[in-house]
């Protein structure tokens, strides 16, 4: 259970970090300053991976396999069934 939690102020800390450049992006968009406005948006597409990553480590940990993920193929359907449906030749690559 550890981890998990480690996961999750990591998780809140980029969050937080999210919040004050998404201000300081507000900010040299007024002042017109490009430089910087490039710079925090790149660091906030970094951020927004990061946590993107962790989200999904969290995911699996919490008991989600990647199997039950959903995907859109004509219609939701989880890559368990997918698979079944390849192996059954209900569906074709």
């Amino acid at each position: 259970m550890r981890p998990e939690k480690d996961i999750r102020l990591r998780i809140d800390l980029l969050e937080g970090q999210s919040s004050s450049i998404a201000k300081m992006l507000a900010k040299a968009m007024q002042d017109r300053n490009e430089e910087a406005v490039k710079q925090y948006s790149e660091r906030l597409a970094l951020i927004k991976g990061r946590i993107e990553e962790l989200t999904w480590v969290l995911g699996i940990k919490a008991g989600q396999s990647v199997l039950d993920v959903e995907v859109d193929v004509g219609g939701p359907v989880t890559v368990r069934e997918l698979l079944e449906m390849l192996k059954d030749g209900r569906a074709r690559i």
